[in-house]
Order: structure tokens, then sequence, then C-alpha cells
């Protein structure tokens, strides 16, 4: 990206001046997709600090310290593809000695830093007839995947992951599956309302005087979750989403948060009391201010991208003492299994640092 060639050059040219010295780099997510992040940012600091360990390109820094195997994953189109997959490290001794080296890890309670206290709740709901309904085809499509044999039993069963997919969609909202985008989804005539989303909206009027965030990936959803909290009379004006339809630019981005969050010092009241939000909001968006609630109706797929969001609202500067992290579960669905799974599963961030 531009971005990073202009770090790259300007990054070269402190070191210039300074005999190889003087960057200094602070980010509150070092590292999150790949590990091969940490070669580029020690690069900024030390230009030569993998070359001199023989390491001269990121291929040999994969081969080097990561273990890689080809993974059937979903993609964007819920179709399964093979894909190669970080699923270890080798060497890590000296690549934990060369990270330390040069990187300083904190906890806010390492620095004294005051975040307000979580508390989590799972908040189970029914399934509708329609989710019951959907839920039982996709469990028979994946049972005769599974018992298929012969010629076409590699294919059927290569199938299996996009339904599991299609069946976390559905646990969400009843018509989560039929492709609805933000624009679609506000003139389908589809009831908007899902058990989760009445479950939710519930806690967001029961405490109107605070600011609340509502985690789903799905642009539908989103429109779908607005419809829903109008119904039980919170006003749409009150009421933002932050993806990448209604928020285009990161000054729009930045402006939500800033209306959302107010400003008592120069006496700003707060404009918006909901936002509802996916992915471009897990970093670079401060909400905390006077956040009480996060609301996940869905769950990310690795535990590092679940504490971005809950990061969204437990940080410093929230001005309250404690904030409700809720998980909204469909009995009879993936949404247990998959929560638990995550809070189980050890990340390699984990596991390096």
């Amino acid at each position: 990206s531009k971005r990073a060639w202009q770090l790259d050059f300007r990054c070269a040219a402190v070191r210039r001046k300074t005999g190889g010295a003087g960057v200094v780099l602070l980010s509150a997510t070092p590292a999150k997709n790949s590990p091969l992040e940490f070669y580029s940012l020690i690069q900024y600091i030390d230009h030569d600090a993998w070359s001199r360990m023989g390491i001269r390109d990121p291929e040999q820094f994969i081969d080097r310290y990561l273990r890689i195997e080809l993974k059937a994953v979903v993609d964007s189109k819920m179709e399964v593809v093979e894909r190669s997959a970080v699923v270890g490290f080798q060497n890590l001794h000296e690549l934990r000695d060369v990270i330390f080296r040069y990187g300083e890890f904190k906890t806010a309670e390492d620095v004294g830093l005051k975040l307000p206290e979580p508390r989590v709740n799972v908040v189970e709901v029914d399934m509708n007839a329609a989710q019951d309904a959907k839920y039982d085809r996709y469990v028979s499509e994946i049972e005769r995947a599974l018992e298929a044999s012969g010629s076409g039993a590699a294919k059927d069963r290569s199938k299996i992951l996009g339904l599991l997919a299609r069946m976390a969609l559905v646990a969400v909202h009843q018509d989560l599956d039929e492709g609805y985008d933000w624009k679609s989804a506000g003139s389908s005539g589809v009831d908007p309302v899902s058990p989760k989303f009445a479950a939710m909206a519930r806690r967001v009027l029961a405490n109107r005087t605070c600011g609340h965030i509502i985690f789903v990936d799905n642009v539908a959803a989103h429109r779908w979750v607005v419809q829903t909290l109008v119904k039980v009379g919170i006003p749409e004006a009150r009421i933002a989403v932050l993806n990448a339809t209604t928020a285009q630019a990161a000054a729009d981005r930045q402006r939500i948060a800033r209306e959302f969050n107010g400003d008592p010092d120069e006496g700003e009241a707060p404009k918006f009391d909901v936002v509802i939000a996916n992915a471009i909001a897990y970093e670079g968006i401060d909400l905390q201010t006077r956040t009480c609630a996060i609301h996940h109706l869905d769950l990310p797929w690795e535990p590092a991208t679940l504490q971005q969001r809950n990061g969204r609202g437990v940080r410093q500067g929230n001005t309250l003492a404690n904030i409700e992290i809720n998980y909204y579960f469909a009995r009879r669905s993936q949404d247990g299994l998959r929560f638990y799974l995550l809070q189980g599963k050890l990340g390699w961030l984990s596991v390096l640092l």
C-alpha cells in the first residue's frame, strides 16, 4: 500500500540520519493476521535485523519459523477452497529472541491504566420456526454429504463448510442466508425481527441513558437491526451504522464516533445512542466514552477479533465503572460451541509472546 511505502521510506530516512537508530513504533495491535507482520515491523526499526540471520525475504521467514498446512476454508462466496494456513511454530525460541530484542509488550494493568470492569452475559434465545426449518434442512444436507460414497463423495463433503457457514447466518436471522445486501435488505419486505434481534433490542431499550455498540458482520443484518430497534421505540435518528456502505471514508467513521461519544468538556451532547458495526470498526475507532454495553449478534472466527470488538468499549477513557458484554446464542445452533472453542483456543500471538 502507499501508506506502507511511505512509512518504509520515512523510517529509512530517520535511520540514515541517526546511524541506524531513532525509529519507535507504538501500537495497540502489533500483529493480528499473521506472524509475518513482525517481519515487516522489525524491518522498520532495524532494516538488517533479519538479513543478519540469513533471512532475506518473507518466504525465508516463513520457512524458518512457521509450520504451514493446506486447510479447507470458506471464501466470501460461501464456497470451500483450500488455502495455506499457519498451524504452528518452529524455532520458536529464536523468533522470540528477535522480537523481544526490539519489542516491549505491556498490558493496561502493567502501566496502571484504569479500564471499565467487563461483565459477560450469555443471552440464549430459541430459534423461530423459519430458522428451525432451514437449520434442519442444512443439517440433513450435511448428513447426506457425510454418508456419500463413490466418485462424487469428495465433492459432496467439500460443501460441508459452506453449509456450516450458512447455518451460522440463519442463527442470526432467518433470511440472512438469502444473499441480501444493505440496499436490497431495505426494500425486501422481509420481517426484520429475529429472536436475537428482539432480545438485543429489549436490553438496549432497558438502558437508554448510555451508549450501545452492536456487532454483526453482515450488512443486511445492519438494516434489519435498525428496523428492529425503531419498532421497539428507539428513534432512528439516534442510531448510527458503521459499515463500508454507510461510512466509506475514514472521516465519516471518525465523525460517527465523535457524535456517538459526545464531548463533555466542550458541552457537546451525544447525537447517537446506538452504533451498529462490523469489521470496519474493529480498529482505529474510539467509541468508549459512554459505552455501557457491547452486543455480539454473531461471532468472529478468531479470538483476536473478539478482543478487538470488545476493545471498542473496554478501554481507557470510558467514563463508566462497568460495561456489559452480551453474547447472543441461538439454542440448537453452533453458537455455543463456537464461542467456547474461541475461548479455549490459544491464539498464535499468545503462544509467541
